[in-house]
């Protein structure tokens, strides 16, 4: 099994297969990836897979790594998931997998997947670590995720503080908010 990440830089896409063996991407020529940027470190994240599950860690950086916005330390990554190191965006390759793996990682990463700085009690697998997650901890995190989003659950007031949900509005929403500002700006003017 393997999986696919496209690493985006400057408008140029590269597909990368991450295999249990680990790859690392940074600026140094030691990496497995090099990156020309200079908000990344030298060795800056690594990504391997571990039970079918595809994972992130940063590699103890100056700038960090984010996922959809939020910094980590060890993350699982998903469909929906975006990471960004410097000006590089990183996300999975669907055109590249089976039915299966798309299944596998079609959830959005919830906090009890993501490991942040000194946060130790959710530590993720390491590398050469073989303990395994348990599956329906990740299931109940995309649950709640979705019930959240779909205002059936309020978020827990620490998730509430960081999670932005977008607010997606009509054309014709969109209309009369432009129509209302070209009217503000016309009385701005007739006053002076």
């Amino acid at each position: 099994m393997a999986i696919f990440i496209n690493i985006t830089a400057n408008f140029n896409t590269q597909s990368i297969e991450v295999t249990e063996s680990p790859i690392s991407l940074g600026r140094s020529s030691s990496s497995d990836i090099k990156l020309e940027d200079n908000m990344v470190s030298g060795q800056h994240v690594r990504f391997f897979l571990h039970d079918g599950k595809i994972y992130a860690e940063d590699l103890d950086t100056t700038n960090g790594s984010f996922i959809n916005g939020k910094a980590f330390n060890k993350t699982i990554f998903t469909l929906k998931d975006e990471i960004k190191i410097g000006e590089i965006l990183i996300t999975l390759d669907k055109s590249k997998m089976t039915v299966k793996e798309i299944f596998s990682h079609k959830g959005a990463t919830s906090p009890a997947e993501t490991e942040t700085a000194g946060d130790s009690k959710n530590a993720l697998p390491d590398k050469n670590q073989t303990e395994k997650i348990d599956d329906d901890q990740s299931l109940s995190g995309i649950i709640r995720n979705a019930k959240v989003q779909q205002g059936k659950e309020k978020p827990s007031e620490n998730i509430a503080k960081k999670t932005i949900l977008p607010k997606f509005i009509s054309e014709d929403e969109e209309n009369e908010k432009k129509e209302n500002l070209a009217d503000k700006l016309k009385n701005l003017f007739k006053k002076k």
